[in-house]
Parts: C-alpha cells; sequence; structure tokens
C-alpha cells in the first residue's frame, strides 16, 4: 500500500511499504482522510523533542487525526465491527498499569502514540492499524472530514470543560488556530460569549468570518511589568493551523509539537518569573525576554501546532517598564502592520463590558476594562500564560493547552494570591465521544476550519509551509490518501 514516510529532517517521499495486518484485539481501518497539524511539521522539520529524546526516530509515518472504515479485524475483535466508520484515540496506553486502570491511559509512561511515539504507523497511509479499545464509532451524520476533526475537537472539548463557564460568562481564548477556534465554537455552543487573542489581522479576520465578533490583537501591558521585551514570535508553517494555534492533541505536550504529549507535570512552568509589580509582588523580575503571544507556528507544546498563516517574523516589542512606568508594545505581523496598545490602568479595573465600537475591529487592542471569568491558552507563546494569569478574574480558572518551545515563566505568588485554578490539557482522551455528539447534532460545525483535500504527494509540500491562495485562511489542511 502506498504511505507518506518522513525519512529525515525535511525529506519525506511516498512508499510502497507492506499492508498492516491486525493483531490480536486489533483492527485495520481504510482510511478516508487525515489531518495534517503541527506536530506532523515538527517530525518534518526536525525539531520535534521526540526526536532528540529517542521516543521517535527516523523514518516516521506520521498522521493522527483520521477516520476511515474498518475493513479488517484480528483475533478476539468482534466481526461485528467490520465495515464500520470509526475514528479513535491517539493516546494507546499498556493496559496494564494504574494509569490505564483508572482511565489515564493518554498518561501511560509506556504508551504508544499514533503517527507520532514509539514508532507506532500513521493515517498518512491507506490503511491504519487501531487497537480495537481505542476506536470510537462515527454516526452517519459525521463525515470523513468530520471524523478527522474529532481528535483536535476532543482536545479543545476537554478546554472547555475546564474552563467550567456558565451562560453569558466570559472567556478570552489566546491564539486562533486550529485548536483555539475550535474551542471557540464549542464554548459559543454554550451560550459563552467569546473572545478571541491573536497576533495577526488575518486569523482574527477568519475568526470573525466564523461569526466571533469580540477579536484582539495585542494584549495590555500591565503597569510595573517589564513588558515582553524583545520577545518574537512565529506562527508556523503556512498551511498548516492556524495562527497561533494549537493543532492535534494538546500538542507537543511533552516535547513536541501536537501531539507530541509527553511532559507530565509541570511541562516548563519553570520559575517564578515573575509579573513585576503584580500583587505587589515587585521586583519578581518581570517578564523581560518572554516569547509573547505564540502564533500558530503551532508548537504544541514545543512543537509546531497547527501553524496557519505564517507570520515570519512577527515579533512583540515592548521598552521595560521599569518602576511603574507605563509599558507600551505593538505586534508587528510579517507585513509590517502595526497593532499597538497602552496600558490604560493596572489592569484590575472592574468594568465587565468592552466599548462596543471597539468589538471586532482590526487592529484594535485588548481592551484592558474586560473581565475574563476564564482563559484559554491555545498557543505556543512562553509569555502567554502568564499573560493568561493576568487576565482572568481571581477565582476563576486559567486553561492550558499550548506549550512553548521555552521554559514559560508564570508567577505562582501571583496565582495564589488571585486564588485562580490552572488546569493543563493533554490529548482528546476523555473528550471523544463529546466531540462526536456536537458535531453529529450540528451544535457545532468545524468544517469551515477546513482549507483543502490533499493528496499524499502533496503533503510534503503543505509541510514545509506551502500554501495555495484559493485555499484561503482557513487553517486546517486535510489528506484523502485514497486520491491519486
Amino acid at each position: 500500500m502506498r504511505a507518506f514516510v518522513i525519512t529525515g529532517p525535511g525529506r519525506a517521499e511516498i512508499q510502497e511499504v507492506d499492508p498492516p495486518v491486525p493483531g490480536p484485539g486489533e483492527v485495520v481501518v481504510e482510511v478516508e482522510r487525515a489531518g495534517v497539524c503541527g506536530t506532523d511539521a515538527e517530525v518534518f522539520s526536525g525539531a520535534m523533542a521526540y526526536l532528540r529524546t529517542g521516543e521517535a526516530r527516523y523514518p516516521v509515518r506520521i498522521g493522527h487525526e483520521w477516520a476511515g472504515r474498518v475493513c479488517e479485524v484480528g483475533d478476539g475483535v468482534d466481526p461485528a465491527w467490520l465495515g464500520r466508520r470509526v475514528t479513535g484515540d491517539t493516546m494507546l496506553g499498556c493496559g496494564r498499569c494504574a494509569r490505564c486502570g483508572s482511565g489515564r491511559q493518554h498518561l501511560c509512561d509506556d504508551r504508544y502514540e499514533i503517527g507520532i511515539r514509539h514508532g507506532w504507523p500513521g493515517a498518512l497511509a491507506e490503511r491504519l492499524p487501531v487497537p480495537v479499545r481505542a476506536l470510537l464509532p462515527l454516526p452517519d451524520t459525521v463525515d470523513p472530514g468530520l471524523g478527522a476533526l474529532v481528535e483536535p475537537g476532543g482536545n479543545a472539548l476537554r478546554a472547555v470543560r475546564a474552563a467550567a463557564l456558565a451562560p453569558g460568562e466570559r472567556l478570552l481564548v489566546i491564539g486562533p488556530g486550529t485548536i483555539g477556534l475550535l474551542a471557540a465554537l464549542m464554548a459559543r455552543a454554550q451560550g459563552v460569549e467569546v473572545h478571541l487573542l491573536g497576533v495577526t489581522e488575518r486569523s482574527l479576520a477568519f475568526a470573525r468570518s466564523l461569526g466571533f465578533t469580540h477579536t484582539w490583537t495585542a494584549p495590555p501591558v500591565p503597569e510595573g511589568e517589564a513588558g515582553l521585551e524583545g520577545v518574537r514570535v512565529l506562527e508556523g508553517p503556512a498551511g498548516l493551523q492556524g495562527a497561533m494555534g494549537l493543532e492535534g492533541p494538546a500538542g507537543l505536550k511533552g516535547a513536541g509539537p501536537e501531539g507530541a504529549r509527553g511532559l507530565e507535570g509541570a511541562a516548563g512552568l519553570e520559575g517564578a518569573a515573575g509579573l513585576e509589580g503584580a500583587a505587589g509582588l515587585e521586583g519578581a523580575g518581570g517578564l523581560e525576554g518572554v516569547v509573547g503571544l505564540g502564533g500558530g507556528g503551532g508548537l504544541r507544546g514545543g512543537g509546531i501546532e497547527a501553524a496557519g498563516a505564517e507570520i515570519a517574523g512577527a515579533e512583540v516589542l515592548g521598552k521595560k517598564a521599569g518602576d511603574g512606568a507605563k509599558a507600551r508594545h505593538a505586534v508587528k505581523a510579517g507585513d509590517g502592520a502595526k497593532a499597538g496598545g497602552d496600558k490604560a490602568g493596572d489592569g484590575a479595573k472592574a468594568g465587565h463590558a468592552a466599548k462596543a465600537d471597539d468589538r471586532g475591529k482590526a487592529g484594535v487592542g485588548l481592551d484592558p476594562s474586560l473581565r475574563f471569568d476564564a482563559v484559554i491558552d491555545a498557543s505556543n507563546g512562553a509569555g502567554s500564560p502568564a499573560l493568561a494569569l493576568d487576565l482572568v478574574e481571581p477565582g476563576r480558572h486559567v486553561v492550558f493547552i499550548g506549550l512553548s518551545a521555552e521554559p514559560s515563566r508564570l508567577d505562582t505568588r501571583r496565582m495564589v494570591l488571585k486564588d485562580v485554578t490552572a488546569v493543563g490539557v493533554l490529548s482528546a482522551s476523555g473528550g471523544l465521544a463529546g466531540t462526536t455528539d456536537l458535531y453529529a447534532s450540528r451544535q457545532v460545525d468545524p468544517r469551515p476550519l477546513v482549507a483543502a483535500t490533499v493528496s499524499l504527494g502533496e503533503v510534503a509540500a503543505v509541510l514545509a509551509g506551502e500554501r495555495r491562495l484559493e485555499w484561503g485562511d482557513a487553517p486546517k489542511i486535510h489528506v484523502d490518501p485514497r486520491l491519486p
């Protein structure tokens, strides 16, 4: 059968490989659709951390977002699975350890990750082997395109659940890439007022095309902080997931782009880095040098999760505020367009409503008077977690579903003094069935996020960042392995 194989950094080819044979407890799926995400891009570029830790080695057969039809079953598998349309979990635990036994197979030390970890072949091939325990049946109302969006949707749904919001409350999503937009769609379906913070006007314009009118380009810099000095933001290869977006299973969590989930625990919350002046904690070091809003370059945890429109050279520039001096910053997009904003207070203003005439406008900086009942960080910026903590209301939730390539600086003193609950989300495990239900009922329709469906022969160009103009600005690229 034909399969897309990455043979080394920047090198890939279509190979004729032996078709999979189902082992005991396994099935073989004829792949009808697969998604390309930031994890895949990092494997292709060689930047994925698993390649350094030995958890992945070339050649790699990528692809962990998929949908298809069961065409073979192994010993011990009910023949009724034959012909059924399915998708499935990326995370394949050992099934024997305490974590697997308690439903945390996605955190199993010995897990495989389809198309990512320990050599389990991925879905960018005509056929895919999958343990039957990882399968999720798809209803007739969920077509192959929707089916291949269940896995990234599962990540987003888990993030929205963790945000713990009621209808009418306000959510800020940092990073309007595939995962961020899916989270926004799911939260909106629950009656939540959704705001999106991004780097490029292009990515935010796409968000507005989905009906999100509250879009912002530049975060306020709290007084007394060092700003985001010298920060550089990359939004990943054009043609992958959208700007600032995480795509796929909670991103590299653990060492790699999208899906590479491996770092359990604090995953890089190194040090107190500190918001200078935050909550009166003077001299905490500020956020000097911290990477700002990560772009779609999508490092999912270290990887390029989703990269949608690439913002080559996008930067967040700022001057150190020093002893309470006001900071000013601007976001420089690839085309030189700038969005700037002055700090209009100490970030603790009440005003729950934004100015109506400011909402949805191009290049509008985030209103510092806005209060957010939860913040989901779906970006790859090392400075985004601290920003999320600054912007969330005391006593509420911040959710981290993206990881940066470098340590994130977060002042835990600020978290304690604000009584904030911080939640990390790794993988779609636990969110797949709920996502399928949302798609099947049309409460959430993510199909506009798919820019194009290409053949295996076009995947290398997509991973390299090439994108056709006619695809527009939708963040996701799908692959149909059956196309010539």
